[in-house]
């Protein structure tokens, strides 16, 4: 498979009824890999160990470990349920809530955890290597990395989260396909081969979305990171509201945990508070940049993980403000290979 380049898409978001543009992160996307560059001076590119319980509140720079040399519910279609109380419907009949069970038969993501990220290229299996931190997860791509990766990670015992782009067809997956004409939309910010899915037609997302799941257990994959689950706030090409989104992602929620699989919220900025019952950790783009990280408050009040990159800001500036959060903070290149990467803890 030709390499991939993922990248970052901006839109335009309204903001207290002032039009802000650019103002909240969508999705990492593919380039041409001669069109991208880093965006980290090349100080920043040497790889050295990382030092989990860092008390300063400043970045540390890491890549490979010291001494390394190498760079329940039903599971149908239809489900219902609670998620705090709360609860959606959608088109097709279909209808979705539900939260994690008390009884967590997934691998929790709790604050504090190491992590990579990284979506193409062939992993670098030895990132987190030199770190002494026993809590460490690995987020990569489902349809790239094959399962001998993924045994591999989780024998030197981190936790193994799966990408997957839950609101977008992309013509490059092997399971294009399956999507018909009519929940296709708008392009993704003018990316060529992607578009926005109707997640109001739950009855023929279902089906796909619960096949990659499927894969995703089959492969061995903790858990997953649903990416493009904010379409409502797009231009989708749809008329999709804010209860349409959250039922949607209450779906996804409710398929991942029939299958024993963690499933964190993607960006959503503005459904935090409504969909934390039924997630189990959270991942951000750029919230700092945009100055909306305080929301994800309530998923520390529950001991959940809150993941997230930045891409431009100065890790000396955000490191700090992530730290007292307790929030588990990257600086990376947009096109998210393994290195550069720096932790802020």
């Amino acid at each position: 498979m030709a390499a991939t380049i993922f990248w970052l898409k901006k839109t335009l978001k309204i903001k207290n009824s002032i039009p802000i543009l650019a103002q909240k992160n969508i999705k990492n996307k593919k380039l041409n890999p001669s069109s991208t560059g880093s965006i980290i001076g090349s100080v920043l590119n040497t790889p050295n160990d990382a030092n989990k319980n860092n008390p300063s509140g400043q970045p540390v720079q890491n890549g490979r470990g010291q001494g390394q040399t190498s760079n329940k519910v039903s599971s149908g279609n239809g489900v219902s349920g609670n998620a705090g109380g709360s609860s959606g419907s959608a088109g097709n009949g279909q209808s979705a809530g539900g939260g994690p069970s008390s009884a967590v038969p997934y691998r929790a993501l709790t604050p504090g955890t190491s992590w990579q990220w990284q979506l193409q290229d062939p992993i670098d299996e030895t990132i987190l290597d030199g770190i002494a931190n026993p809590r460490k997860m690995y987020d990569i791509d489902l349809f790239n990395v094959d399962a001998g990766v993924i045994s591999r990670l989780k024998a030197k015992g981190i936790i193994v989260i799966c990408y997957m782009s839950a609101g977008s067809s992309e013509n490059w997956r092997p399971d294009y396909g399956s999507f018909p004409a009519s929940v296709k939309g708008n392009s993704l910010g003018g990316w060529p081969g992607e578009n926005w899915l109707d997640i109001r037609q739950i009855g023929v997302l279902g089906p796909i979305m619960t096949a990659r799941m499927d894969m995703a257990k089959a492969k061995g994959c903790d858990g997953i990171e649903p990416d493009n689950i904010d379409g409502y706030e797009n231009n989708s090409g749809f008329t999709l509201s804010a209860a349409d989104q959250a039922n949607y992602n209450r779906y996804l929620s409710v398929q991942a945990h029939a299958r024993n699989l963690s499933i964190g919220l993607k960006n959503d900025v503005s459904q935090i508070a409504l969909l934390e019952p039924s997630f189990d950790w959270a991942l951000n783009e750029e919230c700092y940049q945009f100055d909306e990280c305080g929301g994800y408050s309530v998923f520390i009040a529950h001991n959940k993980a809150v993941f997230g990159v930045e891409y431009a800001v100065d890790p000396a500036v955000f490191c700090p403000q992530a730290n007292a959060s307790n929030y588990d903070w990257l600086f990376k290149d947009q096109d998210l290979r393994a290195l550069p990467r720096i932790s802020c803890r």
